[in-house]
């Protein structure tokens, strides 16, 4: 038979330690209902769930709360004069001049950058990893170096509001990024 039910969601702001709870629509549910909240659904994520609708409110990065995905297209070029050319099936970019790629990567909320890798076509090309301020251009925090190829530990980096990673790698004629990731922990 058929339950009318009443979701109440109780929230809480991680920053203030403030709660409130807020009374959802009534909900008619045959068969079981499942609720689920937890840290594997990241910060504020909650899970409704019946035998045939799953809801679900999550965070991270496009819902990932471990990694954060860096494509090719997310490198720009380091010489105004110079492009990185594009594989036409978009697997990889390529050297093609003097310009060196480097990418941008925000931090989701509420979570924390440890370490990076970049994919590449030459192990010794090196990679260093920087955190700089949406309203600062001068300052750049080195947050460590390596190899293409090869993990980075990096300075674990809490996201802020105003802060981001940038990856700039020193590569030679002819090699290609294929892409990469960031590390991303819960705060």
């Amino acid at each position: 038979m058929p339950q009318r039910v009443f979701f109440v969601i109780l929230l809480v702001n991680l920053l203030t330690g403030l709660a409130f709870a807020q009374l959802t629509k009534n909900v008619i549910v045959e068969g079981s209902l499942e609720v689920v909240a937890g840290t594997q659904l990241g910060l504020g994520g909650i899970r409704f769930a019946d035998s045939t609708t799953q809801l679900t409110a999550a965070g991270g990065w496009h819902g990932s709360f471990t990694r954060i995905k860096i494509l090719p297209n997310d490198f720009l070029s380091t010489d105004p004069d110079d492009n990185l050319d594009m594989d036409t099936q978009g697997r990889y970019i390529m050297e093609t001049g003097t310009a060196f790629p480097v990418a941008n990567i925000a931090v989701p909320t509420g979570f924390m950058a440890t370490a990076l890798m970049i994919y590449g076509s030459d192990s010794g090309n090196s990679v260093d990893v920087y955190a700089n301020e949406i309203g600062d251009g001068t300052t750049a925090t080195n947050l460590g170096s390596g190899n293409v190829n090869t993990e980075i530990n990096i300075t674990d980096t809490a996201s802020t509001m105003t802060n981001y990673i940038s990856v700039y790698v020193n590569w030679g004629s002819s090699d290609r990024i294929y892409g990469g990731y960031v590390t991303i922990v819960e705060q």
